[in-house]
């Protein structure tokens, strides 16, 4: 079996879509067949659409998703052909890019991968906001084309697959709901992980994980952690992957900055942030997935975090974690925070739940063996 591996930035780099297009490709190689990299993807159109969205949101305050614009999709469609036709693949994979499956023309069954529609993502992320009515045009004609071409499509959250289906008028029976991995190169034993949450120390360790400080909630967990303290608790927090704004200092904060997991050492740095802390805290405001859970399970972190998106796929209520209701303050966070770290049994409970959801689904070999039985049930053309 030959899989082409389509994506528009490159798969080997361990940043591109955080991690997960190196760590996907990787697990099919290993569990589906040859698979070969179709990426990264270049189009002579993008750095005018940049320009152009740059433009309009400095002089009128309107977006232009460029990406998903006819011409540039048609010309992902162009490129992606050409290469195509070199590598001699089975199959076409292609995920998170409805720009570039919309207009491609091809006989080679397709699997299309995506953590969040179009229609989801409209007013919900930051940079669909304000968008131009062209854009929200362009945007759904070119999902629905995307949609609507795949020979079966792959969604990681109920979330995603929901919207498909009522939205979209996808068919059910092309939706396969499949769980993400933790992208982490190294992953500490169980043995390693439980002998450290049942001894956790005095101080409680509040680790939250992300580029975006205001869309993962930053302000949120730095209150709740200052709240947490007021209460007697002694509790740190330890902020990854962004810098927090002026006005955010605090004795308890500890500020790491973004890690790149391509550089060894960086990446063996934020091992031992997620071996080191006690709980995991992401007030997110807007979230497909969050691959920062899995991670998380991985080390046996209990999440508190909000129930947006597709989160709630990730994190089980109870289980692995709590959901708070988008609208909940930092005083509700540091509430369960101190529930859970107040009662230890109920914590040492929650570390073995989160890294049991890591061993049993939240892992790249687990998705990758269930994506293996999709292919199966794939019609490959005759000669191939």
């Amino acid at each position: 079996m030959k899989i082409g591996y389509c994506t528009y930035t490159d798969p080997l780099d361990k940043i591109s879509w955080s991690g997960i297009h190196y760590f996907m490709m990787k697990s099919l190689a290993k569990h589906c067949g040859n698979t070969i990299p179709i990426g990264p993807l270049g189009n002579k159109f993008v750095l005018s659409g940049r320009l152009f969205n740059k433009l309009t949101t400095i002089l009128l305050r309107r977006k232009f998703d460029y990406l998903r614009s006819p011409l540039i999709a048609m010309e992902f469609a162009r490129v992606i052909k050409s290469k195509i036709k070199k590598i001699n693949c089975d199959v076409l994979f292609i995920p998170e890019g409805s720009q570039l499956l919309a207009y491609l023309d091809t006989d080679l069954p397709v699997i299309y991968l995506s953590d969040v529609t179009f229609d989801l993502m409209v007013d919900y992320y930051p940079f669909f906001t304000n968008l131009f009515p062209v854009s929200k045009k362009w945007g759904e004609q070119t999902e629905a084309r995307s949609i609507k071409r795949a020979d079966t499509i792959v969604y990681p959250s109920e979330w995603a697959a929901r919207n498909a289906i009522e939205h979209y008028k996808c068919s059910p029976e092309k939706i396969n709901i499949i769980r993400f991995g933790a992208n982490l190169d190294f992953v500490p034993s169980r043995e390693d992980v439980m002998a450290r949450r049942k001894n956790p120390g005095d101080k409680l360790k509040m680790l939250l994980v992300g580029v975006d400080w205001i869309r993962k909630g930053g302000e949120i967990a730095f209150r709740a952690m200052v709240e947490l303290n007021k209460r007697g608790v002694d509790a740190e927090l330890v902020i990854c992957g962004c810098m927090p704004p002026a006005g955010f200092t605090h004795e308890k904060i500890k500020v790491v900055g973004f890690l790149d997991k391509n550089d060894p050492r960086q990446a063996e740095d934020l091992n031992r942030l997620y071996m080191e802390s006690s709980i995991f805290v992401l007030p997110t405001r807007s979230e497909c997935l969050g691959i920062v859970y899995c991670e998380a399970c991985a080390y046996g972190l209990p999440i508190v975090s909000t129930d947006t998106g597709g989160v709630s796929s990730y994190v089980k209520d109870g289980l692995n974690g709590f959901l708070l209701p988008a609208e909940a303050g930092f005083e509700a966070y540091a509430d369960k925070i101190q529930e859970i770290w107040g009662d230890r049994n109920k914590y040492v409970g929650l570390c073995e739940n989160a890294r049991r959801r890591f061993e049993d689904e939240l892992n790249w070999d687990s998705w990758a063996l269930k994506v293996k039985g999709v292919i199966a049930g794939l019609t490959i053309p005759h000669g191939k």
